[in-house]
């Protein structure tokens, strides 16, 4: 994504969008798919062929995704391998929702975890690794990724 972002801040239709800029600075720098989203709302040509078409696919969804702060902070934190594995989870839910996590249980090892709250659930990163979510009605707000999810 870094090479997106660097033709999308020369791109001429960007570099004097103050609304881009203020959206970007709240946006994680890990998360891929949420740049090339902005990216793709206010100057598409700016993008990869492949990260134009999933950044389409972002904005045609049918789940809205949200951060908490406490969540970006984690993320941030994230080794490598957990990233990636983060990433593959906003995509899978932002392409099928909840059920693609039931579609491969092997991978995510969903629960529901009422003691979070009635529409809290988490998913495995890796061995110890969790991310904590709750489903709305349309939407998914990743509320915690980290070791002590469950315990």
């Amino acid at each position: 994504m870094n090479c997106d972002l660097a033709r999308a801040i020369k791109h001429p239709l960007l570099s004097e969008r103050a609304e881009f800029w203020s959206r970007l600075a709240f946006i994680d720098s890990k998360n891929d798919f949420a740049i090339a989203k902005l990216i793709s709302e206010y100057a598409p040509e700016a993008l990869t062929a492949g990260q134009n078409v999933i950044a389409q696919s972002l904005v045609a969804s049918r789940v809205t995704i949200e951060i908490s702060k406490k969540a970006e902070k984690q993320i941030d934190k994230l080794s490598k391998k957990n990233s990636d594995h983060y990433d593959q989870f906003l995509k899978t839910v932002n392409e099928q929702g909840i059920q693609g996590l039931y579609n491969n249980p092997g991978k995510w090892h969903h629960e529901k975890l009422p003691q979070y709250g009635p529409s809290a659930h988490s998913v495995r990163l890796d061995s110890g690794m969790r991310v904590l979510f709750h489903v709305e009605k349309d939407s998914v707000i990743v509320k915690a990724v980290d070791n002590t999810i469950g315990h």
